[in-house]
Parts: C-alpha cells; sequence; structure tokens
C-alpha cells in the first residue's frame, strides 16, 4: 500500500515499513512557481487591458509614456525569478532557518519593488493599482511555495 502526500510518501508492504521524506528540489520549486507567477501576472495585465486599463507609463521626465508590452510582464517575471533563485541559493547556503530567511527576504524585495510603480510618471490610477497587483500577485505565488519547499528541506 503506498500513501502520497504533498512532501512525504508512506510505503508499507507485507515485509517492512519505511517513511522517507522527499523534498522536490528548491530550485525546481522556484523554476516552476516563477512560470505560473509569469502567466498569471501576464494573464492580470492581458485582463486589465480588455477592460481599457491603458498600460502606459515611463520617466516622469519624458514627454509621453509608452505601453508596457503584455510579454513584458511574463519575462520580467521570469527575469526575477532568475534572481530569486540566486537568492535561495545562498539563503539554502548560508542561513540557520531557510525558509524563515526566504521568506523575510523576499517580502521585504517585495515591498521594495513598489518602488517602480510609484515613481513612474505617465501612468493612471488604474495602470498604478494594475501595476502594484502584478507585484503581489507574483510574490503570493512564489513567496510561500518556496518557503514551504526550504521548510521540507530542513
Amino acid at each position: 500500500m503506498t500513501t502520497t502526500f504533498p512532501s512525504t510518501s508512506t510505503t508499507t508492504d507485507a515485509t517492512s515499513s519505511t517513511t522517507e521524506a522527499t523534498a522536490r528540489p528548491f530550485w525546481l520549486v522556484l523554476g516552476l512557481s516563477g512560470l505560473v507567477a509569469a502567466c498569471a501576472t501576464t494573464a492580470l495585465v492581458a485582463g486589465a487591458k480588455a477592460v481599457d486599463i491603458p498600460m502606459v507609463a515611463g520617466p516622469r521626465n519624458d514627454a509621453a509614456g509608452k505601453v508596457i508590452p503584455t510579454a513584458g510582464f511574463f519575462s520580467g517575471t521570469l527575469m526575477f525569478t532568475v534572481i530569486g533563485l540566486l537568492i535561495a541559493a545562498a539563503i539554502v547556503r548560508w542561513a540557520k532557518n531557510p525558509s524563515r530567511t526566504w521568506t523575510i527576504t523576499t517580502v521585504v524585495l517585495t515591498a521594495v519593488s513598489f518602488a517602480g510603480p510609484a515613481t513612474t510618471g505617465h501612468a493612471s490610477l488604474a495602470t498604478h493599482v494594475v501595476l502594484y497587483g502584478t507585484h503581489v500577485l507574483g510574490a503570493a505565488i512564489v513567496i510561500p511555495v518556496v518557503a514551504r519547499s526550504l521548510a521540507a528541506r530542513h
């Protein structure tokens, strides 16, 4: 009889009983959750554009903003997933409690990431809300999933 749980599998037969913790590699969990986050942020922006929220932004000193391409959210989320992978690798190597350290670090970095939308010019209130929403959505997908993966490792 085999029973499988998200992070533990138990196998029992007539001659033996073993419990083996199986944690997926954090890089795989981070990569997959980053891919899901990239799809979700892109869908959020596509939905915003579908209801006529202008995804236009630019530096305040420019004469006009530029349209932010929808695909830019997908690639941007993946780019920051790679940066997150480097941060996670360092945390796994040097932190006493990787899950807690990951969570604190990434929540702080998510808050810092709000500086981009906050300082952009030529964006409507609705555009600002969508920009903040993409940051929160990506973080809400990636941070807890990776934290659970790191907790299962230690």
